[in-house]
């Protein structure tokens, strides 16, 4: 765990319930493995460049709450050009380490 605020999030999602957290908390341990998170969060996106510019989205900022405030525009990407310099799956990666990095820094 990052933070004890980490380990209250997974109690709140599940009411409270240890078991049910301790369940999600694995599921999401499992999935950092599977996506191989930490081999994503330290190797740099030759990409980035041209992800940012084809589809636009970044994080800005907090809310009043201190909770990432995250503005994706859907209606400008330009899917064509974002596929000829990268595939779905490396844009999916770079979104789940961003989101990643983002929790990381938060908590």
């Amino acid at each position: 765990l990052w933070s004890d605020h980490m380990l209250a999030r997974f109690l709140v999602a599940r009411q409270w319930n240890a078991e049910k957290a301790i369940v999600m908390l694995r599921e999401h341990y499992k999935w950092l493995a599977e996506s191989r998170m930490s081999e994503l969060l330290q190797d740099p996106f030759p990409e980035e460049t041209h992800i940012k510019k084809f589809y636009p989205q970044t994080f800005h900022g907090t809310d009043k709450q201190g909770r990432p405030v995250y503005i994706e525009r859907p209606g400008l990407i330009d899917m064509p050009r974002l596929l000829q310099v990268t595939t779905p799956e490396r844009v999916l990666e770079y979104i789940y380490a961003s989101t990643e990095k983002q929790i990381r820094r938060r908590m």
